[in-house]
């Protein structure tokens, strides 16, 4: 076991008047290491906050690790930002977690558009950009002087980039001794003592806060509710990522025994100290796969060309790591096994869909599985069984989904889907003893899809929900027919856009479940194109790229028989290619905010990133704004609303 070091002192943290500002009373901070405020007032409490500095690979204090702020400690976290001149705050934990709804961390910022002052901080949200499993907040920190005035600039949500007093002012943030400009990154997806389901998306968090943040912006903040667990885990991923690229190894037992000398208890599980062997390896054996919008047709190009033709050696990639915790005994009990049309198309049982036992059998072939942002995953399942169909309903009844995406498969051997809803006006359909379903409306567009509302009742609890229902009517090839002619991706896409779009402008329309339950034949390969098409086109849209290999891995561990041929694998690149070079507007489509930069030629975009703000910290971004004007492919409009 590593040491702990419980030795060393902690002797300033053990004082009666802070003895209150410490969320834990064994995590203490070691006194050799703390940081140190400045006193207020000739009061000695003041200068104390729970917080170490820690080395990175061979880079000291380069983070501070920190408790998730209590409502009393609020101010001197703002303190010791602005103090120290910290820039950017990495956050490990959410403000409320798990079924009993403990609170981890005290909101220590404003929501977005508003402003919160502690003792002499003023805090405003100028902008939230929400990338996958984290959020990015731009914060404008101002220091109110000693006659109450603040003397930042505006605070408006978007700095009017027009004209020379705003360009002045953006120029002038780092010189301006009473305002400056803060990111927090907000990780999202890590629950206390335990570790993320995935690794892909901390890592590009990692990349992301070392890409904007330089040496001379450090330390870089960083805390969970202790401040040791997840944070001890995540410091260690990023030293060690340094390591590798200095000399090509790691040592991670060492590397945490020396965190542990400056903060006692960094890295508090074995799960942990085995996520970031396994984080590791993932980095060394995959590297970064994102691509960004601008260099995509370039990049897909190269893959493609190359002797060794790169593009099926990323594909087998795929495999090199096994898929863990693959139990599929549900699937396979005695009672459960013919409700399966393919014998090896099964959930796993760790995110399979349960249904409960009272209102009929507890089982059915589907899989929850996430998508781009948490509040708009998927169903996988396969297409119902006429002993099936009750389960299915009742699926919507039980669980968070009021979307339903049908799914046509060429050269599926399995048994035809029946017709599991009415298909007249005027009839209603019953399905089981408690279960009615009523057809309201229905729409043909384009030879392509139907789209239908239903009324589900469920006349035992007198509850009814809205389900909508689409229909697309073209066959998604699962073989090899791409290669052959049929279901071209040209044409494909085309088609494949305007659906999405269709579902897009109802999920944006209506109160809609975050569930999007999604059927073909035996529940493989084709809902995983179309999956994979909305995570994609939704990662496009926010981050102005796209990372297919790890998106697909993500898709891979949690549901069997997905993305399962280089074809449909390349069909992918094919499917972001056309969107790129055509200019899709998923917006014009009815859909969520998409890309709106114009494209060149080449299908590559040549305007500068349309992030909803303009991070105005580093010299790139700056740059961007000073040629903004000069720049033919990208023009600055102004709208007086």
């Amino acid at each position: 076991s590593i040491p702990n070091f419980e030795e060393l002192p902690c002797t300033a943290a053990t004082r009666a008047i802070v003895s209150s500002k410490n969320r834990f009373l064994n995590i203490l901070p070691i006194d050799a290491t703390r940081v140190i405020l400045s006193l207020l007032n000739d009061d000695p409490s003041t200068d104390y906050i729970n917080g170490n500095y820690i080395s990175g690979y061979k880079c000291p204090n380069k983070f501070i690790a920190t408790q998730g702020p209590k409502p009393d400690t609020c101010e001197d976290l703002w303190r010791m930002i602005w103090e120290l001149k910290i820039k950017s705050i990495v956050m490990l934990t959410n403000v409320i977690e798990g079924a009993s709804r403990m609170t981890k961390c005290h909101q220590y910022w404003p929501e977005l558009g508003q402003t919160i002052t502690y003792g002499s901080y003023c805090i405003t949200c100028i902008d939230i950009i929400s990338i996958g499993d984290y959020d990015k907040r731009y914060f404008q920190l101002a220091k109110i002087n000693t006659t109450g005035d603040i003397s930042s600039p505006s605070s408006s949500s978007i700095i009017p980039i027009d004209d020379a007093v705003s360009l002045s002012t953006i120029s002038s943030i780092h010189d301006e001794q009473q305002s400056r400009l803060i990111i927090q990154y907000h990780y999202t997806q890590w629950k206390d003592m335990d570790v993320p389901s995935d690794s892909h998306t901390l890592l590009h968090l990692i990349h992301e806060v070392n890409e904007q943040t330089n040496s001379e912006q450090y330390p870089i903040v960083v805390h969970c509710t202790a401040g040791v667990g997840r944070t001890g885990t995540y410091i260690a991923i990023d030293a060690m990522i340094d390591k590798i690229k200095q000399e090509g190894k790691i040592d991670i037992y060492n590397f945490v025994l020396q965190m542990r000398r400056e903060r006692s208890l960094m890295v508090q599980t074995v799960r942990q100290y085995v996520f970031i062997y396994r984080s590791l390896l993932e980095y060394y054996l995959y590297g970064n796969t994102r691509i960004e919008a601008n260099k995509f047709r370039s990049t897909y190009t190269n893959l493609k060309k190359n002797k060794q033709n790169l593009l099926i050696l990323e594909y087998n990639k795929l495999l090199l790591l096994p898929v863990e915790n693959v139990s599929q005994r549900d699937a396979y009990l005695s009672d459960n096994i013919d409700r399966n049309r393919h014998p090896q198309i099964v959930p796993y049982d760790r995110n399979r869909v349960c249904l409960s036992r009272i209102l009929g059998h507890p089982y059915i072939n589907a899989s929850f599985v996430e998508g781009y942002s948490h509040d708009c995953s998927f169903i996988i399942t396969q297409d119902p069984l006429s002993e099936t169909i009750h389960e299915f309903w009742r699926m919507f009844i039980e669980h968070d989904s009021n979307c339903i995406v049908q799914l046509h498969t060429i050269n599926d051997s399995s048994p035809k889907c029946p017709i599991y809803y009415p298909n007249d006006f005027d009839t209603t359909m019953k399905i089981g003893s408690t279960t009615l379903l009523k057809l309201i409306q229905k729409e043909l567009i384009q030879e392509k899809m139907i789209i239908r509302e239903f009324c589900l009742t469920d006349t035992r609890e007198a509850l009814s929900k809205t389900i909508y229902h689409f229909e697309y009517l073209l066959p998604i090839s699962t073989n090899d027919e791409f290669e052959n002619g049929q279901c071209f991706p040209s044409i494909l896409t085309n088609s494949l856009f305007d659906f999405i779009g269709y579902i897009n402008k109802r999920q944006h329309t209506t109160n809609h479940d975050r569930y999007i339950t999604v059927h073909c034949g035996n529940g493989g390969p084709s809902c995983s194109i179309f999956c994979m098409c909305v995570i994609l086109l939704d990662q496009l849209k926010n981050e102005h790229a796209v990372d297919i290999f790890q998106r697909v891995r993500a898709l891979q561990r949690q549901r069997i028989a997905m993305i399962t041929s280089l074809t449909q694998y390349e069909y992918l690149y094919e499917m972001i290619l056309k969107f790129l070079e055509e200019s899709f507007d998923l917006a014009a489509s009815k859909s969520s905010p998409s890309l709106n930069n114009s494209i060149n030629t080449t299908g590559d975009i040549s305007s500068p990133s349309s992030s909803s703000i303009i991070p105005i910290d580093d010299a790139v971004s700056l740059s961007t704004i000073s040629s903004i004007h000069d720049e033919q492919q990208s023009r600055l409009i102004i709208q007086y609303h």
